[in-house]
């Protein structure tokens, strides 16, 4: 799990699709993975959970 979403994660950083909203972001997620997405993003804030979850720091298992 941490894997797919350290992957969208990073690719999220490269592609600068931070300056669009999170809802665009977690439009590129598996439906399995947005849930989780969300949780982060209400607690942490969209790029402030980009940044975490690209990381080395995020092992969610």
């Amino acid at each position: 799990m941490s894997t797919r979403l350290k992957r969208w994660a990073r690719a999220i950083q490269q592609n600068d699709v931070t300056k669009r909203s999170p809802e665009v972001a977690i439009g590129y997620l598996d439906s399995k993975y947005r849930d989780i997405a969300w949780r982060y993003i209400r607690i942490l804030g969209f790029e402030r959970t980009i940044s975490f979850m690209a990381s080395n720091n995020f092992h969610p298992e």
